[in-house]
């Protein structure tokens, strides 16, 4: 047994070993870099055929969608900011706002009053979805009200 493997591994095998590891990893590197030029992705992945491709499910991509929140405690007020994604969209003026909102944004409502307010979503599009939304929320400074995602 021990003279089936020690032949096996031979200098002539060794050397045909070492020239296939040698071969596939030119062939590697040479694919990698091929990866990397525009020009020879298409002809190695084929993923240029997938580029605004209208998915199964019919109809254009959603790009946008509603959401309603509500000022459920506290009066309304300018120093009672709506921020989406970091940038101040508008003041709570009205009980109600409905705004314009886009995948994956994140709705901020600053209290800038010296009470509490709690501000909760009333009413969202069909096409969206919350996470870390609870049903309403107690604002003293700053809050995440919700995540806006689209459903599939």
């Amino acid at each position: 047994m021990k003279d089936r493997f020690m032949r096996f591994f031979c200098m002539e095998n060794c050397k045909v070993l070492r020239n296939i590891f040698i071969l596939l990893a030119v062939v590697v590197v040479i694919s990698q870099i091929g990866l990397v030029i525009e020009g020879t992705r298409h002809y190695l992945t084929g993923v240029d055929i997938l580029d605004g491709a209208v998915p199964a499910s019919g109809g254009g991509v959603v790009k946008s969608g509603e959401l309603t929140l509500s000022l459920d405690d506290g009066t309304t007020s300018d120093k009672i900011s709506l921020l989406i994604n970091g940038d101040e969209y508008t003041t709570f003026s009205q009980d109600k706002i409905t705004i314009p909102i886009t995948n994956q944004s994140v709705v901020e409502v600053v209290n800038n009053t010296k009470q509490k307010i709690k501000v909760s979503v009333a009413d969202m599009s069909d096409n969206l979805t919350c996470t870390y939304m609870a049903t309403d929320t107690t604002v003293d400074n700053i809050s995440v009200i919700c995540r806006v995602i689209f459903r599939q």
